[in-house]
């Protein structure tokens, strides 16, 4: 199979989706000729053919448009049999037309919440003619076959537990960890409200983002970006990690967390796609005085944390990657 991969942007500077394209491409090529279509100049462990197309501002509706013919030729010449698009938009809908089969990922941000009548729109016409569907999540699933007339199919997205593992490091214990980008909608805020009362604890904070300069307080450390292996040493010195999103898809982060025998607090939309409640991590609202009790719960009390990091590899050790690749490499030749 000639396959074709597209995402907007891909790792190392990119979120879960983009992790998760950049593993599909890397782990199926093996078997099949798989070729990536991005706007990033800088991709991480990729060395086969990647197809790069200049960022646009209003990708979807430039690419749809006048620079539709050019994509067009680019991807004729290399004979693609199957187009796997990682969102609805852009390039769900900007690449509706083209001959060869198509799957979308819908990761959530491309779909949930429902923007505005015209992008609605484009949303349905990109999904009414995919030959597949697909959705990380069970409740994403839904919102899309509630909202969009379609049935997904569900494939949990995958991580590596090869490298997020148990090391062989002294834990701190006074250590809350935060990972992924500085924005509002990963309750960087709402963490931070929390730091200031909590003062006993340090907060460190890896990743980047708008609100940086936020992460100012005495007891805060801002680590910045940081590579894969730097953040497998980071989740093994924690005490424990917390996640504070007002909502998620299928989040990597607290899979990778788990992996490496972290203890994980987390909010429910998303994170209980793995997470039970007080067994293998702890769920809260997005919500201060819930957020600060259960912190505190978890950094005093060490028999639970004990529990919820052995039960929380279990769980982590079946969502590997190769899970991931392996029932998308089954999709493909189905479709196909």
């Amino acid at each position: 199979m000639n396959i074709l991969i597209v995402s907007t942007y891909l790792p190392p500077f990119a979120g879960g989706a983009e992790r998760v394209a950049l593993d599909l491409a890397t782990g199926i090529n093996e078997n099949e000729s798989v070729k990536l279509l991005t706007t990033s100049k800088n991709i991480e462990h990729y060395n086969n053919k990647v197809l790069r197309v200049p960022y646009i501002k209003g990708l979807t509706f430039f690419y749809s448009t006048l620079g539709i013919n050019y994509l067009k030729k680019i991807i004729s010449e290399e004979d693609i049999d199957l187009i796997h698009c990682h969102m609805a938009l852009p390039w769900g809908y900007v690449l509706r037309n083209c001959k060869a089969k198509k799957i979308i990922t819908c990761h959530g941000s491309d779909v949930y919440p429902k923007k505005n009548f015209i992008i609605d729109k484009l949303i349905k016409k990109s999904l009414i003619v995919s030959n597949c569907i697909v959705s990380p999540s069970n409740w994403l699933s839904a919102f899309v076959r509630e909202n969009y007339n379609v049935n997904p199919r569900i494939i949990n997205n995958g991580i590596d537990t090869s490298l997020f593992r148990p090391l062989n490091l002294t834990q701190k214990e006074n250590v809350v960890l935060f990972v992924g980008r500085f924005i509002d909608i990963k309750g960087i805020n709402l963490l931070l409200e929390v730091a200031s009362e909590l003062k006993q604890y340090e907060f460190w904070f890896a990743g980047t983002g708008p609100l940086s300069k936020r992460i100012n307080l005495p007891n805060t450390k801002n680590l910045g970006l940081i590579n894969k292996e730097q953040l497998v040493s980071l989740y093994n010195q924690a005490t424990v990690a917390v996640f504070p999103s007002k909502r998620e898809n299928f989040p990597l982060v607290g899979l990778e967390a788990m992996s490496s025998g972290c203890p994980v607090i987390a909010t429910r939309l998303g994170f209980s796609e793995y997470i039970n409640d007080m067994e293998n991590g702890l769920l809260v609202n997005y919500d201060k005085h819930d957020l600060l009790n259960k912190i505190s719960l978890l950094m005093e009390e060490d028999q639970l944390r004990r529990n919820i990091k052995k039960n929380a590899r279990k769980t982590a050790v079946k969502f590997d990657k190769q899970i991931m690749i392996n029932k998308y490499y089954g999709l493909y030749k189905e479709i196909i």
